[in-house]
């Protein structure tokens, strides 16, 4: 690649651009080369496949540095500074660009619930962003101090003008999850079309991050060891409809190679704030009402939730094009183990009885009465059978990556009780 060298004791500085930078260049320049009182060339230089144009400047040595910061706050990217070496017996500078662009704003929709509560509270202390959005119908489960909360259904259409029609990493996190508990056509009707809406939400404003939260649902119950590797088979409308929006991402970060998609499949996460199968569980050992159904080997693979925001973020960090991966503890720990840690943690009394199946199914039959004339109990055979399925997943893709857990299943939850003000966890 021919660049221009304005003189010999000249600093050079190499920029190259992604894409959809480059309009802005010409507005730039000027300005730039106005501050630094140098000369500018543009060249187009090719990374790859991918053809970027590349801003070569020179100046001298302090000047320089100065305008690498100010050109780098105008064009808003992520930058890598790659060294100081002799070029010619000229000390010379190389800034560059890296692929990914670098917005400062985040987007999460499906912010107000329990990952998206703990996903922005560690965006606002690593001061990544300027502007972090959460966009949902919900209640937050606990009000961040610094975020925006917009109250948008997924469901409907979501205008550019949410995110200033500006780029932005995207966190989509929006999903109806609880099964059973709703009518087939609802998961669908949120799961999918909310995918749609957010991926051509992306498109319409110019952003080449998305990292979606789908689940390990998508592999169905599962009595051994299954991976990435598995060719998923969902038995549940859930499954199938957080398959289905994976296939819409997947199709959204096809259609332009500097797209970039992180897809987690969490297993049943825990923490502050959740309100689900780990709080119930809590609270039934507490009362010494916790009944094995059937059997004490279930496996139920599961992880923490400042563990899962961790590894998100690791996993985002590393650039790919498309990266997909379970989230979950490599020890998957039996219902035993699980009710056993909860023990210790919070010194509850151990569960001991196991009853049969088939006598746990007769006796919820009276709740599902309940349920069908309106009366909601929760309490149903469905959700027998989940307990007495295993969930036998492991988080192969991420180890491999090199991603290291902070916790465990003991530490979480002593971590967790530690945080909770109104009970043991809350």
């Amino acid at each position: 690649m021919q660049l221009m060298i304005a003189h010999s004791h000249a600093l050079p500085i190499t920029i190259l651009l992604s894409p959809h930078q480059r309009r802005m260049t010409n507005q730039l320049l000027p300005r730039f080369a106005r501050f630094i009182d140098c000369r500018a060339a543009i060249a187009h230089a090719t990374s790859g496949r991918t053809t970027r144009r590349a801003i070569m400047v020179c100046a001298g040595p302090t000047l320089a540095r100065r305008s690498c910061s100010a050109l780098r706050r105008g064009l808003d990217c992520q930058e890598t500074l790659t060294g100081v070496r002799a070029f010619d017996s000229t000390p010379s500078l190389t800034l560059t660009v890296a692929h990914m662009s670098n917005p400062t704003q985040a987007i999460v929709f499906g912010g107000a619930g329990f990952i998206g509560t703990h996903l922005m509270t560690r965006m606002l202390a690593s001061g990544r962003y300027n502007r972090i959005v959460s966009v949902d119908i919900g209640k937050p489960r606990a009000h961040v101090e610094g975020v925006e909360y917009v109250h948008h259904d997924v469901r409907e259409p979501i205008d550019p003008k949410l995110g200033g029609r500006v780029p932005a990493d995207i966190f989509n996190l929006a999903a109806i999850h609880v099964t059973p508990g709703h009518p087939d056509g609802d998961y669908y009707y949120t799961n999918v079309l909310g995918a749609v809406h957010v991926c051509r939400f992306a498109r319409d404003t110019g952003s080449r991050n998305i990292l979606f939260t789908s689940s390990i649902s998508v592999y169905g119950p599962t009595e051994t060891p299954v991976t990435e590797d598995a060719t998923p088979v969902p038995v549940s409308a859930y499954g199938r409809s957080k398959l289905s929006a994976e296939a819409i991402h997947r199709l959204w970060q096809s259609e332009d190679r500097d797209r970039r998609l992180t897809i987690v499949r969490p297993a049943v996460i825990y923490g502050r704030y959740e309100r689900g199968n780990f709080t119930r569980l809590s609270r039934l050992l507490e009362r010494r009402a916790f009944i094995y159904p059937g059997r004490t080997d279930t496996i139920k693979s599961c992880g923490y939730v400042k563990d899962l925001v961790s590894s998100m973020f690791f996993m985002a960090s590393r650039n790919e094009s498309l990266s997909i991966y379970n989230f979950c503890y490599e020890n998957r720990y039996t219902i035993s183990e699980i009710c056993s840690a909860f023990s210790q943690a919070a010194e509850y009394p151990k569960a001991t009885v196991t009853i049969p199946v088939w006598l746990m199914n007769l006796a919820v039959l009276p709740f599902e009465v309940l349920q069908a004339v309106g009366i909601k109990t929760g309490i149903n055979r469905d959700r027998i059978k989940k307990l007495w399925f295993s969930t036998n997943i492991l988080p192969k893709h991420l180890v491999a990556s090199g991603f290291k857990f902070d916790y465990d299943l003991a530490s979480s939850l002593v971590d967790w009780k530690r945080e909770s003000s109104i009970k043991d966890f809350d």
